[in-house]
């Protein structure tokens, strides 16, 4: 049976199938005259012009006292209470013709629970010992809000007087406390409707029928669509066509051994007669006692009913729990012992259940005890454990030079057909062994690729011009790992800048290294700085200094030194090169008499050979004001002196500066003399 669990009121609830009072089987039955006078609440005195109308209802009568009472609605109704389709409650159609009754299941207000039923006096008293065929259809309605609720409050009493809240109920408007002979066993919640039939054995000459709800309040299950029971909760019913009807049913034995007599009863009389499934006749009295060797179905017929009884025959059979056997290590074995009709089951364990699951060696047997007799059997079992085979790890690499010794189990069989324990690899490939025993077979297989040495060469060292790059290639036939000196794990890596690469190749043989120095050279730059002069009269020289790293000199007078000795004037030129190109400078140096001539060399070598050491002014004449300052080429202060005599040894803060041109300024002059400014360049070389 299916609970609700969505909120749809068209869904369906409730199982349809039949449920049966003190009857255990099924009969093929006929339709007999309906003991309930109007059953479809067709027949009335007025149509209903407001709710609790049951009183218009011909042959039905309320079992509820004072405020509970039933209600009745009709198609020809034009009462929006008591109208249908539109009800009072909800929207709902009769189950067929035009009328339907309605009643509260349950309803709870505050602390007062209310129900309310419905009852009817049968056209005659049912018959003790005769069956009886019992149907309704039930609906709640496509409700309207507020939203009723679903539960199993429906139910039929069958009573010899009438029954009644004022006598059985609390309170008047409670549950009637007697016990129906039908209910519904779980909660119905459809917005359709639903026809619901027993089969009634009757006992005593019951004359009324009531329908509602007899279970107390504990045994009422409930349903909201909502998904949660409100405080204040109410279920109705929606109820047509009330049947009861007589019927023919068959009584007797289900099951026999083999050799025993099965008494079969019949109902309803006054005339039987008894056929087999084969259309024999055997029989026109009420019971009928058989004895048959097989199962066999008799089928008894009374005027226009019919019904079929089947009587199964259990034979004296031996029981068998089976052949002895082995059970592997961590294996279970059930054994069972079911035989129908069985009373009892003894293991040698004590255990009384129709299996017994068992997974040690030993010797089991069980004692069973049913209708037919004592069976008892015994079955021995042992343990072996499966085979097991590990050859190692599933893939390996062999090396060249290398071989593998693959160590197996005795009784192995290699792909091969090899049967030896031990196997001596020194190729590449698939390697599988296999052994069996009665619990299976193992099987372990290993991959044997093989590896490599990689060839890792970056080649020499070298030297790229500026805007060149490089691509260095370690590229393997084969799968490896790389690492370059910065990270990268590709098997290129371009440069682009100066410095030392370095490359790990690592295969599953081994690792292999590699570096290389890469040099970046830029153009060669040269500046002899301003034509000047030379003062004649004080015998003086100076030096040119074209130094670059790397560098090839070639003078005017075809002398490649990185220096040249300026001794008289002329023109001095000095062509320099490199990888990357070649590049040209040139001064003219004049002779003149000099009073008071201030003069700076063009480079200096601080290189602690004790000569040139130092970058000072040569002068000849005595000077008043001297401010000089020294600056490297982005116009960064280096030092700076009033005293002409200063000499700047290459440092700014106590570390030596780089090779390079740097510049300086001069603002001096003599006693009495306008102030002169000069400015040049100075080459550092190391």
């Amino acid at each position: 049976m299916k609970r609700p669990f969505r909120k749809n009121f068209s869904m369906k609830n409730i199982n349809t199938k039949k449920w049966f009072c003190a009857i255990i089987f099924f009969p093929l039955y006929g339709f007999g005259q309906n003991l309930v006078s109007n059953p479809g609440f067709e027949q009335h005195s007025a149509l209903p012009v407001f709710l609790s109308g049951w009183s218009l209802v011909n042959g039905w009568n309320n079992a509820g006292y004072g405020i509970t009472t039933p209600d009745y609605y009709h198609s020809g109704s034009v009462s929006v209470a008591a109208g249908l389709p539109n009800s009072q409650f909800a929207r709902i159609s009769p189950f067929a013709d035009s009328a339907i009754m309605g009643y509260y299941a349950y309803e709870k207000v505050g602390n007062l629970t209310y129900r309310e039923y419905i009852q009817t006096r049968l056209t005659s008293p049912l018959i003790p010992g005769t069956a009886y065929r019992v149907s309704m259809a039930l609906s709640n309605g496509n409700t309207k809000p507020p939203a009723f609720g679903g539960t199993n409050g429906a139910g039929i009493l069958f009573s010899v007087l009438p029954v009644s809240q004022t006598a059985t109920g609390p309170a008047y408007t409670g549950p009637i406390n007697l016990s129906a002979d039908w209910h519904l066993p779980d909660i119905l919640w459809d917005s359709g409707w639903q026809k619901f039939t027993f089969f009634y054995l009757s006992y005593d000459p019951a004359e009324y029928l009531t329908i509602g709800n007899f279970l107390p309040d504990s045994a009422t299950l409930k349903y909201h669509p909502s998904g949660t029971i409100p405080f204040s909760f109410a279920s109705y019913f929606y109820v047509d066509e009330v049947s009861v009807v007589p019927t023919l049913l068959l009584s007797g034995n289900d099951t026999i051994c083999q050799g025993d007599t099965a008494f079969l009863s019949a109902t309803l009389a006054p005339s039987w007669k008894w056929i087999t499934s084969d259309g024999h006749n055997i029989g026109n009295s009420q019971t009928l006692s058989v004895s048959p060797a097989t199962t066999t179905t008799y089928q008894v017929i009374s005027g226009t009913d019919t019904a079929r009884h089947t009587v199964f025959v259990i034979p004296l059979q031996a029981l068998d729990l089976g052949s002895d056997t082995i059970l592997c290590t961590g294996e279970t074995l059930t054994l069972r012992a079911f035989t129908p009709d069985t009373r009892s089951y003894l293991w040698q364990d004590g255990s009384d259940q129709p299996e017994l699951t068992v997974g040690q060696a030993g010797t089991y047997y069980v004692t069973v005890g049913h209708a037919c007799g004592t069976l008892t059997d015994t079955l021995q079992i042992s343990t072996q454990e499966p085979p097991r085979l590990e050859l190692g790890d599933d893939e390996t690499t062999l090396c060249t030079g290398e071989e593998i010794i693959l160590t197996g189990v005795p009784g192995i069989v290699w792909e091969n057909g090899s049967r030896d324990p031990l196997r001596t690899i020194r190729s590449g490939g698939l390697f599988t062994g296999e052994v069996r025993n009665h619990c299976g077979f193992a099987r372990d297989t290993v991959r044997v690729k093989m590896g490599f040495s990689a060839l890792v060469n970056l080649g020499n060292d070298t030297t790229l011009c500026n805007n060149e790059s490089l691509v260095l290639d370690v590229l393997q036939n084969g799968e490896a790992d790389y690492l370059w000196s910065d990270g990268t794990q590709q098997p290129f890596l371009q440069i682009g800048t100066p410095g030392i690469f370095s490359v790990r190749v690592t295969t599953e043989c081994g690792t292999w290294r590699d570096e290389i120095l890469v040099n970046y050279l830029t153009p060669p730059q040269i500046n002899l700085g301003k034509d000047t002069t030379l003062c004649t009269d004080r015998a003086e020289s100076f030096t040119l200094y074209a130094y670059q790293p790397f560098a090839r000199y070639r003078w005017q007078d075809g002398s490649d030194k990185p220096y040249f000795e300026v001794k008289q004037a002329g023109l001095y030129r000095v062509e320099i090169s490199n990888e990357c190109g070649i590049t040209t400078d040139e001064i003219q140096v004049e002779e003149e008499l000099c009073d008071c001539h201030v003069f700076f060399p063009n480079a200096f070598t601080p290189n602690d050979d004790a000569v040139n050491e130092t970058f000072g002014a040569v002068y000849s004449c005595e000077i008043s004001s001297w401010q000089m300052t020294i600056y490297d080429r982005w116009g960064k202060l280096l030092d700076s002196a009033e005293n002409p005599d200063y000499q700047w040894d290459g440092k700014f803060r106590g570390k030596e500066c780089p090779e390079g041109v740097y510049v300086w300024k001069l603002r001096y002059n003599r006693k009495n003399e306008p102030i002169i400014e000069k400015g040049g360049t100075i080459t550092l070389i190391r």
